[in-house]
């Protein structure tokens, strides 16, 4: 159980499986009985393993965000997509050093933004 009462709830996935597609689905007890959300996929074939100790350190800003992201630590050019907490694609562009990365249609929550050949690394949208 992750929590009781009314709002939003989130958990973080741990030791999933190179190359597999999970299916996750959420769902809610309660007086009137068991309401299930929407089925989601994950899929790891689409996800980079990532060893921070040999890539370049980026900084995501600001984070907690509402309009826009900038990334700092670039050097060049790059291409860039944007995962939701259960690692599906939600955008895609690329980014210049400092540039904005407008998030405005992004729902609140945790994201996390994968240059090529880059960490990963998490911000929040408010």
């Amino acid at each position: 159980m992750l929590g009781s009462g009314e709002g939003v709830f989130s958990d973080a996935l741990g030791s999933l499986s190179s190359n597999t597609i999970y299916y996750v689905r959420s769902y809610a007890i309660n007086s009137s009985g068991i309401s299930y959300g929407n089925v989601s996929t994950i899929d790891t074939s689409t996800l980079s393993d990532i060893n921070i100790g040999l890539k370049a350190k980026i900084k995501v800003y600001p984070s907690p965000s509402t309009h826009y992201i900038s990334i700092s630590g670039l050097t060049e050019t790059k291409n860039y997509k944007i995962y939701n907490v259960l690692g599906k694609e939600v955008s895609q562009g690329n980014v210049t050093n400092h540039d904005k990365i407008d998030i405005n249609f992004l729902n609140k929550g945790w994201y996390f933004i994968k240059a090529e050949n880059l960490e990963m690394v998490k911000f929040i949208k408010k």
